[in-house]
């Protein structure tokens, strides 16, 4: 999960993806955005050198500042482009979803065609067996 700072709301962070071709979907873990994760020892490092007072001064701390925004950022615009790839993916099964069933409807329409006059012919071979007349 991960939580909407705005709204404060909680939201699954899982989707669904394919594991082989008309097989069954698992949920997918959102992937975390890989400078965000290597970021950590970066800033202590400047943050250990402002917290021991080197080379403190009032341009330093707005640069780490900035530096932390920007990161955060490109994180949260990583997980938000992530979040819409996931919900067109979850439309398009949906879309596939609708268009496969249409297209089994017609098939068993068709089917369901054939099978009658199949049934028809059947009762006409029946017919003529019983007379025999072929």
């Amino acid at each position: 999960m991960f939580l909407n700072k705005k709204t404060e709301e909680k939201h699954i962070a899982h989707d669904f993806t394919m594991r082989a071709p008309f097989a069954s979907y698992r949920p997918v873990d959102y992937h975390g955005f890989e400078p965000f994760l290597r970021f950590k020892p970066e800033i202590d490092g400047y943050l250990a050198k402002l917290f021991a007072e080197e080379a403190v001064d009032e341009g330093n701390k707005d640069v780490v500042d900035a530096l932390i925004h920007d990161v955060t950022a490109k994180a949260e615009q990583d997980l938000h482009h992530q979040k819409i790839e996931h919900t067109d993916k979850i439309h398009s099964f949906y879309n596939r979803r609708v268009g496969d069933k249409r297209a089994f409807e017609r098939e068993l329409e068709i089917l369901n065609t054939a099978l009658a006059q199949n049934e028809k012919e059947l009762e006409a071979i029946e017919e003529r067996h019983n007379v025999n007349k072929f």
